[in-house]
C-alpha cells in the first residue's frame, strides 16, 4: 500500500468533477521520471494527477538493478551501463491536451548491446479527493506490436502498483509485462499502466528514439494504446498512454552482371540469390543478427528495420558468381560494400552493384599499348646492387582499366635479381605480385585507370655484371578489367 495515496482519499469530501480540462506539470526529474513521488507536480484533464511516471531499461547479460542479469534499470535510480547514451526531452502540446516524452537511447561503445527494452511506468489517480481511487479501471485499444520489426510497443500491463496481488512493477524490473489486465471496468481498483517497447539490438554507432504520448483529450501515438478510466458518474478524466519506436530505416537496389558492358542493367542481366547485408560491426562477414537480404529473380533486393546510424553495407562475395567481379559501386569504389550514413525514418533506393566478367591475366610488355613501365636508376654500386624507382603507366589510348594483382618478373636470360621489396627473386622465377606496395597509390578499387601513373621508390635489383637492366628485360603481369 502507497501511503501517500490513502492521505489523498481521506482528505477529500466534495463529490464534484474538477473544472479544468488541461495538463499542468513541472520539471521532470535527471532522468525523465516524474509525478509527485518525485517532487513533480503533474495535473492531467478535470481530476487527475500522477503519482509517479518511471522508465525501466534492460540488456542481456546486464544486472542493471543488483539483482541478476537481464532485470531492468529503473532510471530513476540505476545506471545505465557504460557506453549506452541515453537523453531524454518532453513536450506540451499548445493546447495543453498531450505531453510527448522522448527516450533516445545510442552505443558509443565498439561493443554489441543485445535485446534492448524500455518500458514506461504511469502510475496516476482520478478525482481521488472527490470519490476513491479504488473505482478506477483500464482499458486496451489498437494492435500491439511483434517485436522490433515494428514501431508498435510490444508489451503492456494494467495493474494495482502497490499491494500484494500486484505485479506490474516486478514485471517491469523483468522487463516482461504480462499482456493483461487485472483492472477491468468489471472489478475496478487502483490502476497504473505499463507500457513496453522491444527494440532489438543497438550496434555500434547506432541509436533508436522512442515517443510517449499522454493525453487528457484520447489521442495517441502509433496503433496501441492504454486508457485509465474513473469509474464515478462524476468524473470526466480518461488519460491515455501511448508510443511507438522512431521510424526505420531502409536501403534498397538491385545486383546485375553487366555482359554487354555499357555499364546500365538491362533486360535479362539480373543476378539472383546473392547476399546484402549490413555490417553494423564492420568485421567483414555477416554476423548473427545483422539485417540481410538476397536479390530476386528481378535482382532487387531491400534491408528494412535498419536504426539511424552510419553503418557499411556490404556484398557477400561468397554468393556472387565465380568469374565476375565488380564493376558498379554505390559509393564508386570497387569493393563490394559502400558507406552510408542514415537518418531517422530516411529509405535510401538505387543502391546498384554490377559486375563484369574478369579477363585472364597476360603478360605485358613496353611493347603493347595496354600498359607501359619503366625504371629511372638513381644508385649504382661497384657491388651490383642498382637501387631506382619504377614507374608504372597505363597510357590513356588504352582504353582499359587495369586491376590488380600487379605482378612483376624478370626473364630466365638476364643476369638478375630482384632484391626489394618483395624478397629475393632469382631470374627466372616466377613473377612476384606488387599490388601492396602500389595499394595506397592505385585508384577507385584497386585499379590503375588509362591515364593514371603511379611510382614505387626503393626497388633493389642485384646484376651479377653489374649492369643497369633494360626496361625490355622487366615484364609485368597483371589482370585487364574492360
Amino acid at each position: 500500500m502507497q501511503v501517500t495515496k490513502w492521505i489523498s482519499c481521506l482528505c477529500g469530501a466534495a463529490l464534484l468533477p474538477w473544472s479544468a480540462s488541461a495538463i499542468t506539470l513541472g520539471a521532470f526529474g535527471p532522468h525523465g521520471e516524474g509525478g509527485s513521488k518525485n517532487a513533480q507536480t503533474w495535473t492531467i484533464g478535470p481530476g487527475g494527477t500522477v503519482y509517479e511516471l518511471d522508465a525501466f531499461v534492460s540488456l542481456d547479460g546486464f544486472d542493471l538493478n543488483g539483482s541478476l542479469p537481464g532485470t531492468a534499470a529503473a532510471l530513476s535510480r540505476d545506471a545505465l551501463p557504460v557506453g549506452l547514451g541515453y537523453h531524454f526531452a518532453s513536450s506540451l502540446a499548445a493546447d495543453t491536451s498531450d505531453v510527448t516524452l522522448v527516450y533516445t537511447f545510442s552505443n558509443v561503445t565498439t561493443t554489441v548491446f543485445s535485446n534492448l527494452h524500455l518500458s514506461i511506468l504511469l502510475d496516476a489517480e482520478i478525482d481521488q479527493a472527490a470519490n476513491t481511487f479504488f473505482n478506477e479501471y483500464g482499458v486496451t485499444s489498437g494492435t500491439l506490436g511483434t517485436g522490433p520489426a515494428d514501431q508498435a510497443p510490444d508489451q503492456w500491463q494494467i495493474d494495482e502498483p502497490g499491494f500484494v496481488t500486484g505485479t506490474v512493477l516486478r514485471n517491469l524490473y523483468l522487463a516482461s509485462l504480462s499482456n493483461s489486465n487485472a483492472i477491468p471496468k468489471t472489478a475496478p481498483n487502483d490502476v497504473a499502466l505499463g507500457l513496453g517497447f522491444n527494440l532489438g539490438t543497438l550496434w555500434p554507432g547506432m541509436q533508436v528514439t522512442v515517443r510517449v504520448m499522454i493525453s487528457e483529450s484520447n489521442h495517441t501515438l502509433g496503433s496501441f494504446a492504454l486508457e485509465h478510466h474513473d469509474a464515478a458518474p462524476v468524473s470526466s478524466t480518461v488519460i491515455t498512454l501511448s508510443g511507438q519506436v522512431d521510424p526505420r530505416s531502409a536501403v534498397s537496389g538491385f545486383v546485375f552482371k553487366d555482359a554487354n558492358k555499357n555499364s546500365l542493367f538491362d533486360a535479362g542481366e539480373a543476378l539472383t540469390g546473392v547476399k546484402i547485408f549490413a555490417d553494423l560491426d564492420n568485421n567483414g562477414v555477416r554476423s548473427s543478427g545483422e539485417p540481410q537480404a538476397t536479390t530476386s529473380g528481378s535482382g532487387s533486393y531491400g534491408i528494412a528495420n535498419l536504426t539511424a546510424s552510419t553503418l557499411t553495407l556490404r556484398v557477400d562475395t561468397n554468393t556472387v558468381p565465380a568469374g565476375i567481379t565488380n564493376s558498379i559501386d554505390p559509393d564508386g569504389v570497387l569493393d563490394n560494400r559502400t558507406l552510408l550514413t542514415l537518418a531517422v525514418g530516411q529509405t535510401v533506393t538505387n543502391l546498384i552493384w554490377g559486375y563484369r566478367d574478369i579477363i585472364p591475366p597476360a603478360v605485358f610488355t613496353n611493347t603493347t599499348p595496354l600498359v607501359q613501365f619503366g625504371f629511372t636508376w638513381r644508385l649504382s654500386t661497384p657491388a651490383g646492387s642498382i637501387i631506382g624507382t619504377l614507374h608504372l603507366t597505363n597510357p590513356p589510348a588504352s582504353g582499359a582499366n587495369l586491376r590488380v594483382p600487379l605482378q612483376i618478373g624478370l626473364p630466365a636470360s638476364t643476369n638478375y635479381y630482384l632484391v626489394h621489396p618483395v624478397g629475393n627473386l632469382s631470374s627466372g622465377l616466377p613473377y612476384v605480385d606488387l599490388s601492396a606496395a602500389f595499394t595506397a597509390q592505385l585508384g577507385s578499387g584497386g585499379q590503375l585507370v588509362p591515364g593514371a601513373v603511379i611510382t614505387l621508390d626503393g626497388v633493389e635489383v642485384y646484376s651479377r655484371n653489374r649492369s643497369a637492366p633494360a626496361n625490355s628485360w622487366f615484364e609485368l603481369w597483371a589482370t585487364r578489367a574492360q
